[in-house]
């Protein structure tokens, strides 16, 4: 018996699918074409990219995260964070000069005492560390997005929009399998509007 994989979806793939929403020829490449349309395909891909990722997932949601105090007391976040929430620390993500850390709210500072364990971090993943429905929602969003800015047709925008729903409607059942969410803790918006968090997996 014969078996095939079925590989996820390439950032040149999807920039591909942008391009022929807009009618455009595919391309080889996407590190060396640097044509308008490509370009633009780019960017909008990776607007959407950011947009849909920071409203959190299972797969770009880390629990118990531990930031360590630096040599000035405070707590440096990553480059790719794009939300951290301690549910035992009134606390935010502030940036100074161009860096971003954790800053308390309590006291309005930088600084910290301590280190923070129980950190709620919402990270920014490359297109290519993202699982297949991920990858699928975000380039459908995108090529009816891009193909709004370029054309703007209307019967075109529509079928757009029935594969953009069908695909987040792959995407919420593949979350609702993996998150570890029940009907007690239904997302991380209920956890965060009692201010606790619960590890369920």
């Amino acid at each position: 018996m014969s078996h095939f994989s079925l590989i996820p979806l390439t950032e040149l793939e999807a920039v591909n699918d942008l391009l022929a929403a807009i009618g455009e020829s595919s391309v080889s490449s996407i590190e060396t074409v640097t044509t308008v349309d490509v370009t633009q395909a780019k960017r909008t891909l990776s607007q959407i990219n950011r947009e849909v990722q920071q409203k959190g997932w299972h797969f770009n949601t880390e629990w118990d995260v531990t930031l360590s105090l630096d040599s000035d007391n405070r707590l440096p976040l990553g480059t790719n964070v794009l939300s951290a929430y301690s549910p035992t620390n009134l606390a935010t993500m502030r940036g100074r000069s161009g860096t971003m850390y954790l800053y308390d709210l309590n006291d309005n500072t930088f600084t910290w005492t301590k280190a923070i364990t129980d950190l709620v971090v919402i990270k920014l993943l490359d297109f290519q560390d993202l699982p297949q429905t991920a990858r699928r929602y975000i380039t459908t969003k995108a090529a009816r997005v891009f193909q709004e800015e370029i054309i703007g047709q209307t019967t075109a925008e529509t079928v757009n929009r029935q594969e953009e729903v069908e695909a987040y409607a792959d995407m919420l059942d593949d979350e609702s399998e993996r998150s570890g969410f029940n009907v007690g803790w239904g997302s991380i918006d209920m956890i965060n509007t009692v201010r606790r968090h619960r590890k369920l997996w």
